[in-house]
């Protein structure tokens, strides 16, 4: 490695091998950084971001670094970026992801027109493998937080297990067989439009509906499913998010039943007892139960539901986190 490679590279850890999780990494040489950062080249020594919290600063050098690291295109470049505007946003509290000995890592969605560029079909294997690219953001995503932000086990990272989201959770809609409008459309962007949205997440809980083709046993799954007292949002009560099979997605449209309705069906039958709680999961370690009744959810505005994944399939995915969802648009 030339000196100018040497002096750009202070901020890795000494040896490449520590660079990664152990998974092979692509060689980020003068030539492939300056190619990732495209128009950005003549910012690259400029300062991309400060996290407070954290007392980090980093240069578009140093994040393009990490993204041609992690196996990215050049034309991942921009939803890298705008994934890394979301992560150093004060509101999704970066700290406490890297941090934390609770086993959560961002996921990802995709959603919109930059999902066809980049060739994220949203279909079988929509979270893993999925296809090269976003494997290879999300990837991105967590090379920034582990190389950037000191993410390993052997320094800030005291997760007490893990998941393999903390390597890569990126993903995008199968609208083709979604019966619903695109997340993005939903949120109040544009059909042609294109966003980036993260949460803190825990490793899928798969819901399994077979057999049985009414809508109520799936809803009966849903609701079982979402009401568990061991989890982080039974204490914090904020966002939830349902990836659910296109399987499951048409179930619930041939009963007649609207996204609306089901989101306004979860939200009001995911009500905990006090003796649900008491001395369960956090609250036997933060604190009491002070109410009689607790909702899952403070708003159903937590409640996130998708469509991803392969045809046929009775099953859906719950995933449980902290904190809210954060979506910002792409410029085109």
């Amino acid at each position: 490695m030339n000196y100018r490679m040497k002096s750009r590279f202070y901020w890795l850890k000494s040896t490449p091998s520590e660079w990664g999780e152990g998974l092979p990494l692509v060689s980020p040489t003068y030539r492939r950084v300056k190619k990732m950062l495209g128009e950005d080249w003549s910012k690259r020594d400029d300062n991309y971001g400060y996290i407070k919290s954290l007392n980090i600063e980093f240069n578009y050098y140093q994040l393009a670094s990490n993204a041609v690291l992690a196996g990215c295109t050049p034309e991942c470049w921009g939803v890298v970026k705008k994934c890394i505007d979301i992560l150093i946003n004060p509101k999704f509290n970066l700290e406490t992801v890297v941090t934390t000995i609770h086993s959560q890592s961002p996921l990802i969605l995709i959603s919109g027109k930059v999902a066809d560029i980049l060739d994220i079909n949203g279909g079988r294997g929509s979270i893993g493998p999925g296809s090269k690219q976003s494997i290879a953001i999300g990837r991105a995503a967590y090379l920034f937080i582990r190389n950037i932000c000191y993410g390993t086990p052997e320094s800030l990272d005291a997760s007490t297990h893990g998941h393999l989201g903390k390597i890569s959770f990126c993903f995008s809609e199968n609208k083709k067989l979604s019966p619903w409008d695109e997340y993005h459309v939903r949120n109040g962007f544009k059909k042609d439009e294109s966003t980036v949205t993260i949460f803190s997440s825990q490793s899928p809980h798969e819901v399994v509906d077979l057999g049985n083709k009414s809508v109520e046993s799936l809803l009966d799954g849903l609701v079982h499913t979402l009401l568990n007292p061991w989890t982080y949002n039974s204490f914090y009560n904020q966002d939830v998010w349902i990836i659910m099979s296109p399987e499951h997605a048409q179930r619930i449209d041939n009963s007649g039943m609207k996204l609306s309705e089901l989101k306004e069906y979860l939200y009001t039958n995911t009500t905990f007892e006090r003796g649900d709680l008491q001395n369960r999961g956090l609250y036997g370690f933060i604190g009491e139960v002070k109410k009689d009744k607790i909702n899952l959810f403070k708003s159903i505005e937590n409640l996130n539901i998708v469509v991803s994944g392969g045809y046929p399939g009775g099953y859906s995915m719950v995933c449980f986190g902290s904190g809210i969802s954060l979506t910002e648009g792409l410029e085109s």
